[in-house]
């Protein structure tokens, strides 16, 4: 384990301005490097003017608000190859809703920012919610 957490350690990096290697220099150019790298332009936003959207009905709408049952929650999860309901606070507690982002080497010997990859693993909460939203939907979309 400590070979692997060695050998995973970023203790510096190449950029533009030189060698890095303070971590708390190293984790400020990954911030920035990748901050940079996702941030959206809004102006090339598409939208949805022209679009005909049809609009659920009163009844549709509300039996997608609608409690969880515990039946769809054992068959979210159980359909997930495996909780909580959020629907009574619509809030998601931090300590159920954890992700992590993390950084994968695209190659070998990795020296600068651009030979990572940046990906985010996302905790089960979510992915059982949206599938009890994704069955709601289903029921009411034809």
């Amino acid at each position: 384990m400590k070979k692997r957490r060695r050998r995973n350690h970023i203790s510096s990096i190449s950029t533009s301005r030189g060698i890095v290697n303070s971590l708390r220099k190293v984790k400020e150019e990954v911030r920035c490097h990748f901050e940079k790298k996702f941030r959206e332009n809004c102006r090339d936003r598409p939208t949805i003017d022209g679009v005909n959207i049809i609009s659920l009905s009163q009844e549709n709408r509300l039996s997608l608000e609608v409690p969880f049952l515990e039946e769809e929650i054992k068959e979210a999860i159980w359909s997930c190859d495996g909780s909580k309901n959020f629907h009574s606070g619509a809030v998601l507690s931090k300590s159920i809703t954890p992700s992590f982002l993390t950084l994968i080497p695209k190659k070998s010997n990795p020296l600068g920012l651009d030979d990572y990859r940046m990906i985010c693993l996302v905790g089960c909460i979510y992915k059982i919610i949206s599938k009890l939203l994704a069955c709601r939907i289903k029921k009411v979309l034809s």
